[in-house]
């Protein structure tokens, strides 16, 4: 894994999946925490995931997201959010 800050916390999340058949969808959403995740996605039939969120957080956190994450976070115009496109 990759820690970005060492002892640092980021919240509470909580993960919602409902299946149907042999495809389902994700939701996510942030309980608490100074980073906020939210989005929502699926997979398919054919086990193909996908997902399209966003991140809220301290500009240093959210700001090491692309970089960490190349193809799946993108920056956005602030530095305090991120976009998360899984496909």
């Amino acid at each position: 894994g990759v820690d970005l800050v060492p002892g640092r916390l980021f919240g509470d999340y909580e993960l919602s999946a409902t299946a149907r058949g042999k495809s389902g969808a994700l939701d996510l959403r942030t309980l608490s925490g100074a980073l906020r995740i939210d989005g929502r996605g699926g997979w398919t039939e054919h086990g193909r995931i996908f997902f399209d969120g966003r991140v809220e957080g301290p500009a240093e956190i959210v700001g090491r997201l692309p970089n960490v994450m190349d193809g799946i976070a993108y920056p956005t115009d602030s530095p305090t959010v991120a976009e998360i496109r899984l496909r």
